[in-house]
């Protein structure tokens, strides 16, 4: 990639996550992304993530807007409302919303609702320019489970207290959390977690740590139960664990990014990891992505190609094919995805 569209990129994951919690200047800002895709898959028994198959499917079409206001010295404000096809319907939400206030250069406190920080590109997932796929591999970042993954969530309500400590060229990092949060049919208590980062433009390295209460249903699907007349049943709630760390590189016309996730809950472990290969020829970047999830003795492994081309410094198009294999209850489904998308900032 072109060092100017690097420094775009930088510069919109910063408005996006509000990392550091200041901002550059005082007034209003609006900053926004935009992805339009279509996928369609083949040699599943059900659709792939629940929506993609043999006729096609438009849901990883998504918008996001984000707007930031600087207060004084120390508060800043910022918020993002999404929509997302994935489900259908485009509806609009908060998907995140807090009140930063800088103690100083290095201190940061944010409050509300925040998008979560641990692995690599969870708190801008959305934000398809910044990455190479058309979606980050599902064996860690599958967001999109009706049941919630053991490995990832999207946001949390919450407090974040974050540390920069520069060092040279690079920055080291530390950010600790608490909160909870909810999904579709699951919400989350009692939670806890820590970040570490090194890094600079070119290199990022970090492990994180959390853990959390997760308890089946949630408020929208208990009324939804006893409106139909039905009876809420109270659930125990599962102590859920995660440990990743992660490295990214972008230097030299070569991008590698790994990764690894494992979350112990009653019992039970999940695994997650991937690794992604590239090389940078001018705009287009081709690359190649192996990844794998193992539950216990059930596992799905896939591997996948894809080309990113840099339109302008802030448009893209990317196309992927992904091969992949699952084995459940000892049968083996293998499948095939194509992704189409293009990505905008704003």
């Amino acid at each position: 990639m072109k060092k100017p569209v690097k420094t775009t990129l930088a510069a919109l994951i910063a408005a996006h996550c509000f990392v550091s919690g200041a901002m550059a200047a005082e007034g209003i800002k609006l900053n926004g992304f935009l992805t339009t895709g279509y996928a369609t898959a083949s040699g599943f028994e059900e659709p792939y993530l629940e929506r993609i198959g043999e006729d096609g499917n438009t849901g990883d079409t998504h918008f996001g807007l984000n707007v930031a206001g600087s207060l004084d010295e120390h508060w800043s404000v910022a918020g993002q409302l999404y929509a997302s096809g994935a489900e259908g319907n485009y509806n609009m939400i908060l998907d995140w919303a807090f009140a930063s206030y800088r103690l100083n250069d290095s201190l940061s406190l944010n409050m509300g609702r925040i998008k979560y920080p641990n692995l690599l590109v969870s708190d801008y997932y959305d934000v398809g320019l910044s990455q190479p796929w058309v979606r980050p591999p599902q064996e860690i970042y599958n967001l999109e489970a009706e049941a919630g993954s053991p490995l990832v969530f999207e946001a949390f309500s919450g407090l974040s207290l974050g540390y920069v400590v520069p060092m040279g060229d690079y920055e080291l990092g530390m950010q600790v959390y608490g909160g909870d949060g909810a999904g579709e049919m699951y919400t989350i208590t009692n939670m806890m977690g820590a970040k570490l980062s090194f890094g600079n433009e070119g290199l990022s390295v970090i492990a994180g740590y959390n853990s959390h209460t997760i308890t089946m249903g949630s408020k929208e699907l208990d009324a939804i139960v006893q409106a139909l007349g039905g009876t809420v049943v109270e659930s125990d709630g599962i102590e859920n664990t995660v440990i990743n760390y992660g490295i990214s590189m972008d230097m030299f016309n070569v991008v590698l990014m790994f990764e690894n996730a494992t979350a112990t809950a009653d019992e039970v472990t999940t695994t997650g990891q991937y690794v992604t290969l590239g090389y940078r020829i001018g705009n287009v970047l081709p690359h190649v992505t192996s990844a794998s999830r193992k539950v216990d003795d059930e596992e799905q492994t896939s591997l996948g190609v894809g080309i990113k081309y840099n339109m302008t410094e802030v448009s893209d198009i990317k196309l992927d094919y992904t091969m992949v294999n699952m084995e459940e209850a000892g049968e083996k489904i293998e499948g095939k995805v194509i992704s189409f998308t293009m990505d905008f900032v704003f």
